[in-house]
């Protein structure tokens, strides 16, 4: 019985020893935790201008309803015009049990790729 207190001890101050130091480290939402809480997520990017909101819908729902295993991490790229029409399109036309399998829809501004961006408008 010895033996397993302090084999208990040890563990105990191994795991204190963890959580103190995962809690002074500051993770961003997208650095994985470790371990690892279930698996990875898959990461999707998406790229849309003017009024293509319902057209990237179906892509985010078709990714959505085959992702049976791993969550999705949806990385869009958007216009003003774009990020008003697909945030319209995913409050009246994404069902509860997809959103659900989504990790995450973080959207990407014109302001991201302030050189790049006019060259994609102009095609």
């Amino acid at each position: 019985q010895i033996g397993l207190l302090s084999l208990h001890e040890r563990l105990s101050q191994r795991l204190q020893h963890y959580f103190r130091s995962a809690a002074s480290t500051a993770l961003s939402a997208v650095t994985p935790s470790w371990p690892p809480i279930g698996p990875a997520p898959v990461h999707i990017a998406l790229i849309g201008f003017g009024k293509f909101g319902w057209k990237m819908l179906a892509t985010i729902r078709s990714a959505l309803f085959f992702a049976r295993s791993r969550p999705l991490h949806f990385h869009i790229f958007v216009d003003h015009r774009c990020a008003e029409d697909l945030t319209e399109a995913l409050s009246q036309g994404l069902e509860a049990h997809l959103r659900m399998r989504a990790a995450a829809l973080q959207f990407y501004g014109s302001e991201t790729f302030k050189r790049a961006w006019p060259m994609l408008e102009s095609r």
